[in-house]
């Protein structure tokens, strides 16, 4: 028998969220659904985007490639199959049902081609790191990625090879707050994106980018010049002894 997606997806849903305490309301809440339009997705009344099917999974805890692993198991309920099983060290183990998940790292930043807020990498410089979402307050590790701090200028906050967590999805330079961190590029032919403290010098139009150390004043730049990747989280540091 051939069942929709839509109808494998509302199975899959359905036994995860009555295994998790918090029901819908934590569910529209890690996933960003506002609680009617995922109450009707959930009851069958829409079908929901394929990006917002996603989301609610992610929060469920199968971000990403665990998506299928997600199907599978709606597949399995329907068909009343034992739950699926997946080797250890996969991504669906036991790391993430705990809340580990791996993030992507990257030693160098660069602005994708055509001024898109996406940070971009060459395949040597593109890692993982392993982090605990929840420690950070988080129940969704959507959006977060991992950089090395390149440069000085943010000292003694910052020293040059310390390691930040960014929310990617805080890009949005009319929503920053003021006086936080933000990865972001200033040159945008040149493409090579930094770590500095933004305020508003005249909202909404003009931004102050700053440094910490003395030796580097800031920069004032309109906000069409600037394209934000994320707004720094959480860093760690790396001791040579």
């Amino acid at each position: 028998m051939r069942r929709s997606i839509e109808e494998i997806f509302r199975a899959a849903a359905g036994d995860l969220i009555g295994q998790q305490r918090g029901g819908q309301a934590r569910l529209s809440k890690a996933s960003g659904v506002h609680p009617p339009y995922l109450n009707a997705i959930l009851k069958g009344h829409k079908a929901g985007s394929d990006d917002v099917r996603r989301r609610i999974a992610e929060a469920l805890g199968y971000p990403g490639r665990r998506y299928e692993e997600f199907l599978d198991l709606g597949r399995a309920l329907l068909d009343h199959n034992p739950r699926p099983e997946y080797p250890t060290g996969s991504p669906g183990d036991e790391m993430a049902d705990r809340g580990f998940f791996p993030i992507p790292f990257s030693e160098h930043m660069r602005l994708a081609p055509g001024g898109m807020t996406i940070p971009i990498t060459e395949d040597s410089d593109q890692s993982r790191v392993i982090v605990h979402v929840p420690s950070l307050g988080r129940t969704s590790a959507r959006g977060l990625q991992a950089f090395r701090v390149k440069s000085d200028d943010m000292e003694p906050l910052l020293h040059q090879g310390d390691d930040v967590l960014a929310d990617t999805r805080r890009n949005d330079p009319r929503q920053i707050r003021e006086g936080a961190l933000y990865i972001l590029c200033w040159d945008l032919s040149d493409g090579e994106c930094q770590i500095k403290r933004l305020r508003w010098a005249e909202k909404p139009r003009l931004l102050a980018v700053e440094s910490i150390a003395p030796a580097y004043p800031p920069i004032f730049k309109e906000t069409k010049e600037v394209a934000i990747i994320g707004e720094v989280i959480y860093s760690w540091r790396r001791y040579d002894h």
